[in-house]
């Protein structure tokens, strides 16, 4: 009698495929969840706005945190980014929503990473990008209020870091997944 293969995702490939749309506005849809999120950038011409993948910020202490950039995204050109301003940080679920184990460095879908040289300048129109590091969620550590969930984008990983240490941070907007 012989045993079974096992099989891993990578063979099965079961669920529904990652679908994305570009929205031109500076935000991309998930088609599945219908969450929107934020376009990261190269924006080297404007001093690093808001959307530059290469800004990070800590959780909390020293300001600016990432609430003190949300607002800013809330807030920007009187409206919020794409004419929204109910923007917030994704919470862990959510965040692990766009990881695409099929790939890393970064582990997302093209759609959020369609530059991956990362070193010219892009605007949303040209490019979207990832930076293949630790993304902060909305979700504190039960068992330590000092830390917060983080995604790391290189491989696709969840972590955890201490809420003062700098690192990246991408908005969303609309209902959470479960």
């Amino acid at each position: 009698m012989t045993d079974a293969p096992v099989r891993d995702d990578g063979v099965v490939q079961a669920g529904g495929a990652l679908r994305y749309q570009n929205n031109g506005d500076g935000t991309i849809t998930d088609l599945n969840t219908r969450l929107m999120w934020e376009q990261k950038i190269r924006d080297i011409v404007t001093a690093k706005g808001n959307h530059d993948v290469t800004l990070t910020f800590p959780w909390d202490s020293a300001a600016p945190t990432i609430w003190d950039w949300l607002e800013q995204v809330n807030t920007e050109g009187g409206t919020g980014l794409g004419g929204f301003n109910d923007w917030r940080i994704p919470n862990k679920k959510e965040l692990e929503s766009i990881v695409d184990a099929g790939t890393f460095n970064p582990a997302v879908d093209v759609a959020f990473n369609n530059n991956p040289g990362m070193l010219a300048t892009c605007s949303v129109a040209e490019c979207s990008l990832t930076a293949s590091s630790y993304y902060w969620s909305a979700s504190t550590l039960a068992s330590n209020p000092a830390d917060a969930w983080v995604v790391n984008f290189f491989f696709g990983e969840v972590g955890v870091l201490a809420k003062t240490a700098p690192t990246f941070v991408r908005a969303v907007r609309g209902g959470c997944v479960p």
